[in-house]
């Protein structure tokens, strides 16, 4: 079954859940798939390969070897000197699941955190056969705590599969010698002094062309650094001893930069975090945000869209008339939803829009409703963000002045004319400044 015809299978009620992680079942997903030839790796004779402290199986099936480190029941890597043989075959089944969805696209939208609504995640990453990525945005996910923003590996690899069916990605190896036994391995990953990095090699025909591109990428995590203050717990550091998860995160990681670095999906939001890391992540600078939205704009200023090819089969076909049906109603929500967004955050005058489309690096003229799905998501995101930080400030005023019972917050909400049961994140942030001016007259910042 070709990625496309497969990522467009429906799996509602098939799906089922562990440990909060929701998962397609290894003989569901072959049985949809077809039952596509496929084989367990060996590793000179070993079903599995140890390094890191832990170990990792591999699959293999249309051309491409997917790896996963060996877990337990709770999805955490298994110490090396505790690992069974139960283990290693329970991961070779969930490597083959994860491997169906690689290279048949049964079961994708599970790892691109849209569940078992498989047309959602068609829609959101924006993308159909023969279209160029280089003028697509990819919808983006935001970094815990910052206002990073990244794409999902699932994401960045269904797009590329998408419009170039043969695209194929490798892990590089590389012999490593024991530290203890001086006895040399090929290993996925390269030693540099006391770090390591992964290197993927992506190939894929575009055009007339054939690419061929290798990426490397450091292991990386958190990590104590030594700083001017003494050390520090800082984050996308080299790690001195990483785990068989950490490098399974940095080879997704790496898969992710090099389908952007070779088609242009999502490029754009590496130069915002190239421009961060330049500039010190001080957000909010005017420099910061400028430069960012200029280097969107040209890393997506390029014709947008193409006919898909006209070889496509029929059930390919229905695929894409569903899903451009349910991302078109999709999309139309999220623009109600933006519009409202703005209306409830008080900043809906003609002097808040050209605030706004500057922000997005858009004409002053343009329609907030004709605004891309990402752009309507960073909307959604930002007030969000706003309407709990004065929420926030609201609840600190009420428990400061000792009316934090539940009473006194229904009396509040009943004073700003809102559901005495809403959350106080919900209310529009007019009345919540309001509140905050009754509950202190000093200015509000």
């Amino acid at each position: 079954m070709k990625f496309f015809e497969g990522l467009s299978v429906p799996i509602k009620g098939l799906v089922a859940t562990v440990e909060g992680k929701n998962y397609l079942p290894w003989p569901t997903g072959l049985a949809l798939a077809g039952r596509p030839r496929h084989k367990m790796v060996s590793f000179t004779g070993s079903p599995w390969l140890k390094f890191f402290g832990g170990g990792v199986v591999a699959v293999e099936s249309d051309g491409q070897l997917v790896y996963l480190p060996i877990m337990d029941a709770k999805f955490r890597a298994i110490p090396a000197d505790l690992i069974t043989a139960r283990d290693v075959n329970d991961s070779q089944k969930r490597a083959l699941a994860k491997t169906l969805a690689m290279c048949h696209g049964i079961g994708m939208s599970l790892y691109g955190g849209h569940g078992e609504d498989v047309e959602a995640f068609f829609g959101s990453l924006n993308v159909q056969p023969g279209c160029n990525l280089a003028a697509v945005m990819p919808p983006v996910e935001e970094k815990p705590g910052s206002n990073s923003e990244y794409v999902e590996w699932a994401v960045a690899y269904s797009a590329a599969r998408i419009v170039h069916p043969d695209f194929r990605f490798e892990v590089l190896c590389s012999e490593v010698p024991d530290a203890d036994t001086g006895v040399v391995q090929r290993l996925p990953y390269t030693r540099i002094n006391n770090t390591y990095s992964v290197a993927v090699q992506v190939t894929y025909t575009d055009g007339a062309h054939q690419v061929e591109h290798v990426e490397w990428l450091p292991i990386m995590g958190v990590q104590m650094t030594k700083v001017k203050a003494g050390e520090k717990k800082l984050d996308h550091q080299a790690l001195l001893s990483p785990t068989v998860t950490d490098w399974n995160r940095s080879i997704m990681r790496c898969l992710t930069r090099a389908i952007a670095e070779t088609t242009g999906y999502g490029l754009a939001v590496y130069a915002q975090e190239d421009l961060e890391a330049l500039h010190g992540n001080v957000e909010g600078s005017a420099y910061t945000r400028t430069a960012k939205r200029e280097s969107a704009k040209a890393a997506t200023r390029v014709q947008q869209g193409a006919q898909a090819p006209e070889n496509r089969t029929a059930r390919g076909s229905d695929a894409v008339e569903r899903t451009n049906s349910a991302a078109s109603q999709s999309a139309g929500n999220l623009a109600r939803e933006a519009i409202e967004a703005i209306r409830r955050a008080g900043r809906d005058t003609e002097a808040d829009n050209l605030k706004l489309m500057a922000w997005l690096g858009e004409p002053a003229d343009k329609d907030i409703a004709s605004l891309s799905e990402v752009q309507h998501q960073r909307i959604l995101r930002v007030v969000a963000k706003q309407a709990e930080e004065v929420a926030q400030k609201v609840l600190a005023k009420l428990k400061e002045t000792g009316k934090d019972k539940p009473a006194d917050r229904q009396k509040l909400m009943q004073w700003l004319g809102e559901d005495p049961s809403a959350d106080l994140a919900t209310v529009p942030i007019p009345k919540l400044e309001k509140a905050l001016k009754a509950l202190d007259p000093t200015p509000v910042h």
